[in-house]
């Protein structure tokens, strides 16, 4: 199942096949075992997950990009630069 927020997909990796032995539907979330992987766990899009079938346990992204969203954020970030550009350019000509 993936949610559109516009420019990135928010996922379930609960379907998503393990990287390891490519099991489909086995992932489980994990619990963080220490205060780095809570860390991780807590403020990146990266969450803990394991697989019932081989043991594996790592992080998955919880958010997907595809060509289209890759095209809007190029062209949120040159939109931003020339507004940024174009405010700096005015700001400067009152200096002057």
């Amino acid at each position: 199942m993936k949610t559109n927020y516009g420019a990135v997909f928010k996922k379930n990796p609960l379907f998503d096949n393990c990287p390891n032995c490519n099991t489909a539907n086995m992932l489980r979330r994990s619990h963080a075992r220490n205060f780095k992987e809570s860390v991780i766990k807590g403020i990146t899009p990266f969450k803990l997950y394991r697989c019932k079938n081989c043991g594996w346990r790592g992080y998955i992204s919880t958010f997907s990009f595809n060509a289209r969203s890759i095209r809007l954020i190029i062209s949120y970030i040159v939109l931003a630069s020339v507004t940024g550009l174009v405010v700096y350019k005015i700001l400067q000509s009152f200096v002057k």
